[in-house]
């Protein structure tokens, strides 16, 4: 056979071999070497019958042909007992056999194998779909929440795992810690995110008109027959009457509605204190779930004044940017506001400032006045110089990512903005 024939038969994924019309084999493809254990030099030459005796081509296609003078399908078996399809055509020359073509197929696969690789696909189908629901769901979470923080990241798992489920959910924590919004991140990534959010806040109405509003009256319906399989978030569930808490009480029981139950206090405290029935302090203490003050989670911190400031440079069309000194006095200051604090005050340092670069000084007031940082000792002009040049790149390259493009923003080369980097930044190039 001519070179290129035979690289273009060996490239093939199916066994193949040629025999002549006596069944001596005259050539054989890499694949079927390999499909039934032979070695291909030592092949070549030999009769059929010579396979045959010792369980090789079994049984023979190409003398079944040869018998026959027909094409011929029939099960053998590869090196490691496994049956496979072969399938045989003779080769007429002037209406003479001249040669016997037998194909062996790695594809076909017997009913057992077809069910075995059946469920295993379903298997794996099933471990992809869990994988899609996990990034859905992070990225409705994102979008609602921040978790940057270990115990922020816990309580996302907690309540990743009840959301399909009608248990009731009990948080708390302190005053715009982001109770609210770790409910919603739970209604939205459950299976009943289309449906409606009901919220109702416990310290801001009577009795009677919570009442009503969720069990109805006049012929009305209430929240706990129109909000359907959706959630009901009850604010300051303190506040409610021992008889509303025993009402909302046997509506969870019932199966109703989700209740997620917010207050500023544990669950603990609240029963210590007689604030809460014993029914539903057992009833809300399966699902419980604390959020420490925005102080303590120094992670999502961070997170939520860079958010804030990309948020509010696009609204005003700035390009503000703290310099590590105000980052430093920023996470030491005790936000006791919490998330509405720092949203607040990122946005009137955003909206008021005279400059884009934010340092100590510019911060305000009750920040910046207990502040280390506002008061360190000066520094001779060479190291105040090398100070504002390390922000400047450090800032730069936390804008571009690239050496390539911080050089071009500097206005220096490549080179230099590589030194640069790795003097001021710990670790770079390493």
């Amino acid at each position: 056979m001519e070179k290129e024939t035979i690289m273009f038969l060996n490239a093939l994924h199916e066994g193949l071999t040629i025999a002549d019309k006596d069944g001596t084999l005259v050539y054989i493809n890499d694949s079927a070497a390999e499909i039934f254990g032979i070695d291909k030099n030592e092949a070549l030459g030999k009769n059929m019958d010579y396979y045959e005796s010792r369980g090789i081509f079994s049984p023979s296609i190409t003398k079944m042909v040869i018998e026959q003078k027909t094409t011929v399908k029939a099960m053998q078996k590869d090196a490691n007992g496994r049956e496979i399809l072969g399938t045989g055509v003779p080769v007429y020359d002037d209406g003479e056999l001249k040669y016997i073509v037998c194909f062996s197929a790695w594809e076909f696969f017997l009913p057992s194998d077809i069910v075995e690789k059946y469920e295993a696909l379903k298997v794996h189908s099933a471990r992809l779909e869990r994988e899609i629901k996990s990034l859905r769901m992070s990225s409705r979470i994102n979008s609602e929440i921040v978790a940057e923080s270990r115990i922020m990241q816990d309580n996302v798992k907690l309540i990743t795992k009840v959301a399909d489920v009608k248990i009731p959910v009990f948080i708390w924590g302190e005053e715009s810690c982001g109770k609210r919004s770790l409910a919603m991140a739970m209604h939205k990534i459950s299976k009943w995110s289309e449906e409606a959010v009901e919220t109702i806040n416990c310290s801001l109405f009577s009795d009677e008109i919570i009442e009503k509003t969720f069990f109805g009256s006049d012929g009305e319906k209430g929240i706990a027959e129109t909000v359907g399989n959706g959630l009901v978030i009850i604010e300051n569930i303190e506040r409610l009457s021992k008889y509303m808490q025993f009402k909302i009480k046997k509506c969870i029981d019932e199966g109703k509605i989700k209740v997620a139950a917010i207050s500023e206090y544990s669950l603990d405290e609240l029963y210590n204190n007689e604030k809460i029935i014993s029914e539903l302090y057992h009833c809300l203490s399966v699902i419980n779930i604390e959020i420490p003050p925005l102080r303590e989670r120094v992670d999502d911190l961070r997170e939520y004044i860079n958010m804030y400031l990309k948020k509010f440079n696009e609204k005003y069309d700035r390009n503000t940017f703290f310099s590590p000194k105000a980052y430093s006095a920023l996470y030491k200051y005790v936000w006791k506001g919490n998330i509405s604090q720092v949203k607040a005050v990122i946005e009137r340092i955003v909206l008021t400032s005279e400059s884009d670069r934010i340092d100590v000084y510019n911060l305000p007031k009750e920040i910046s006045i207990n502040s280390n940082e506002n008061f360190k000792e000066r520094y001779s002009l060479k190291e105040e110089i090398e100070a504002f040049e390390k922000e400047i790149v450090i800032h730069t390259y936390e804008a571009n990512k690239t050496t390539v493009a911080v050089a071009k923003a500097l206005g220096i080369s490549q080179a230099s903005a590589v030194r640069k980097l790795q003097k001021y930044i710990e670790g770079y190039g390493n």
